[in-house]
């Protein structure tokens, strides 16, 4: 690494060229996500919404965030950020088994929605419990009575937290999160093992140095996973929606096969 990278880190003028190494190594993966992306940038307009259609509002916001998140995975992919790139992978994977959910079943609308409820619960509780000045403008607007009444509400409604690995075996997506899910968890949370990218070891196993340049090894699997999910989203969207795409996704699912078995 130059002097530049060890300033400046990834934004440097070096780092730029991360994005050509990237390319050169996987371009296959790179070349089909740009062509899936124009796609879905394209069908996104196809979409009618109707606003007072909370299944299909919520479905289109999830797909955008989807998409977005996409486009974020392959840009960090683009400078060998590939842990980083991890951690958005799993995003996405939540997303999809919520978008399957809520595409399966219209009932569970509002049981997503009410679960917010939950979270509000718990950063009143932390208000009440702690004296940071990050609290102030939030005890403002609360009290022991508001949130008693809620914590009843939760209990009298049976609001509770929804529960991932059960959402996912609803939809058929369980062995999506006991494998891919659970093993990108560690870096999410900064386990031990996610720590393995930035140490360099000898042939004994010893710890020699730390690294911090960027990965470029796992950018198949985490381009592949990517433009997975993204179609999986757009498979949902099409049962609910019935856009007409069941052979556009057929075809990028064959392509996005054929260069994994081409590697």
């Amino acid at each position: 690494m130059t002097d530049d990278f060890n300033e400046r880190g990834y934004l440097g003028e070096e780092a730029l060229t991360f994005k050509e190494l990237a390319r050169q190594k996987h371009r296959a993966y790179f070349d089909l996500f740009e062509e899936l992306n124009s796609f879905s940038q394209e069908k996104k307009f196809i979409i009618e919404v109707n606003n007072h259609d909370g299944q299909r509002v919520l479905s289109v916001n999830i797909l955008i965030r989807i998409l977005n998140g996409a486009q974020a995975a392959y840009i960090l992919c683009g400078y060998g950020l590939a842990q980083e790139g991890q951690i958005i992978l799993r995003s996405l994977l939540e997303g999809l088994i919520i978008l399957a959910k809520i595409v399966s079943d219209p009932d569970f609308v509002s049981v997503y929605i009410l679960e917010d409820e939950v979270d509000r619960l718990k950063v009143m509780e932390a208000a009440e419990k702690h004296e940071h000045p990050v609290f102030v403008e939030l005890r403002d607007h609360i009290d022991a009575e508001k949130v008693s009444a809620l914590r009843k509400r939760l209990k009298d409604e049976g609001i509770h937290r929804l529960v991932l690995a059960d959402l996912a075996k609803e939809v058929g997506l369980g062995p999506y999160y006991d494998s891919i899910y659970r093993l990108l968890s560690p870096g999410v949370h900064f386990k031990v093992r996610s720590l393995e990218d930035y140490v360099g070891l000898d042939e004994e196993g010893a710890i020699t140095k730390i690294e911090w340049g960027p990965r470029y090894e796992d950018i198949p699997v985490i381009l592949g996973i990517t433009m997975d999910i993204l179609l999986r989203g757009w498979d949902e969207m099409n049962k609910l929606f019935h856009l007409d795409l069941t052979e556009d996704i057929k075809a990028y699912l064959e392509k996005l096969t054929n260069i994994k078995n081409a590697r």
